[in-house]
């Protein structure tokens, strides 16, 4: 008897065991960008049949069974998750829905990173920024309007603490996503470069204290409440890439002033209007540029590009001698950033998603592998500054690389295409074997060493 019961309950912990079910998670779009949706999400791509999730939610993702089949898990904003199995077939065509309404729109960069599609809260961030802006830019303007010592020592206070509870109010009235915080926290920075540059346009070489002091702080203030608004719907990526098409449109359009002779000792006001006129031309295509790229496109590869253009300047500038013209410099440095933005976007945006600690991780690649070619030109007293330039451009470039082969980073998705799998592997230490020559006599084939190896499979 007692050996029958061991039996039978032996029996039933089996078939338990045996019905267990795996669930992985798995994206709802085709090109596998897409890890989870948001309201805010159905909103922006205007997402229809067979999506059916009615009521208020914060989030649904999406399985695959080990049973066969797909579940639709929702979370109410009770923290209450629905299930909803899904067959094959209704899994395939909300997969093509959601396909479709991305290339109708734009489509969104995701990144593992917190891959809760359009942008992840920041509010912590917001309300730190503002305050860092009120002790910067805002502070010091209302200052200057006060004039008088003790009111401007109390006025810049009171800005500096306004500014904290202004932002701690707005984070905690609306949800502030990261793409309204980066945007926001440009717009405070731009926008009082804009300022004081409107007020040189307006006035003049010296244009007044006061007049400047409102320019700027009101030309922020401005940037910061765009900023806020127009990163509402958009994804990290998508913010990011709108700062950098400013940047970028910005200088370019300098350069080619520069290329033109444009740029006098003074009475710039006209080349000045025509750099801010491109700066702000450029947010649209840089947005334009994130939507309708071919790969996927994430606020890390934008801070990777960007440091690539930054490599790229200090490497035209190797060819830059003492005293060379002005339209040549403008030229070179020009071609510097077409140069490294392209190979930026190449090498690093194209075959990979970077989240931003990983793009941040390569920066400091780049920095440290700078600062190392900078020490030997520095080390060998070097006289002319191209040496120093060379260097730190050269090292710069290998320190990313280094850094990208460390990292182990895989390749992102193309946007309606397939993925080519590729492995970069940098090692530059291997430069020594060719110490000496190209071939020393006895070697019985000439002497070679693998620096960069990109292979596909």
């Amino acid at each position: 008897m007692r050996l029958r019961l061991f039996g039978v309950i032996g029996w039933m912990v089996a078939g338990v065991v045996h019905a267990q079910s795996v669930e992985r998670p798995v994206p709802f779009d085709t090109a596998g960008r897409v890890q989870s949706i948001t309201p805010r999400f159905v909103s922006r791509f205007r997402v229809g049949e067979p999506w059916r999730v009615t009521g208020d939610f914060v989030e649904a993702r999406l399985y695959a069974r080990s049973e066969g089949g797909f579940v639709l898990v929702v979370q109410r904003p009770d923290g209450a998750l629905e299930r909803t199995v899904l067959s094959d077939g209704e899994r395939s065509s909300l997969a093509s829905a959601v396909s479709q309404s991305l290339a109708a729109v734009g489509g969104v960069a995701t990144t593992t990173e917190g891959a809760n599609i359009l942008s992840q809260p920041a509010g912590g961030a917001f309300t730190r920024n503002m305050t860092l802006a009120g002790a910067t830019i805002w502070g010091p303007s209302m200052a200057i309007l006060v004039g008088d010592a003790p009111g401007s020592v109390a006025a810049y206070l009171a800005t500096v603490g306004a500014s904290f509870f202004a932002g701690s109010g707005i984070a905690r009235s609306t949800s502030i996503s990261r793409a309204q915080n980066h945007l926001a926290t440009d717009g405070m920075l731009r926008g009082g470069i804009l300022g004081d540059a409107l007020a040189y346009v307006v006035s003049g070489e010296n244009p007044s204290a006061r007049g400047a002091a409102v320019a700027r702080m009101g030309g922020s203030m401005l940037a910061t409440g765009l900023g806020l608004s127009a990163g509402r719907d958009l994804s990290d990526g998508e913010a990011h890439g709108a700062t950098w098409g400013s940047t970028y449109a910005g200088a370019l359009t300098a350069g080619a002033i520069g290329m033109a002779g444009g740029w006098k000792e003074s009475g710039n006001r006209g080349p000045t209007a025509g750099v801010m006129a491109a700066i702000l031309a450029g947010y649209p295509f840089g947005l334009q540029w994130v939507r309708r790229s071919r790969y996927s496109i994430t606020a890390g590869d934008v801070g990777a590009i960007q440091t690539a253009s930054l490599i790229g300047v200090v490497g035209a500038a190797t060819a830059l001698a003492d005293g060379s013209d002005e339209r040549l410099v403008a030229g070179a440095l020009t071609g510097g950033v077409i140069a490294g933005s392209i190979i930026g976007a190449r090498a690093l945006a194209k075959p990979f998603d970077l989240t931003e600690s990983q793009s941040t991780q390569l920066n400091l690649g780049a920095l440290a592998g700078g600062l190392i070619g900078l020490a030997l030109p520095t080390m060998a007293q070097a006289n002319d500054l191209r040496a120093y330039t060379t260097a730190t451009a050269i090292g710069a470039s290998i320190g990313m690389g280094v850094t990208v082969n460390l990292l182990r980073l895989r390749e992102g998705p193309m946007v309606g295409g397939s993925n080519a799998q590729a492995r970069v592997r940098l090692t530059p230490w291997n430069a020594v074997h060719l110490v000496g020559g190209a071939q020393r006599p006895g070697d019985p084939s000439p002497r070679r060493a693998s620096l960069l190896s990109v292979q596909f499979r």
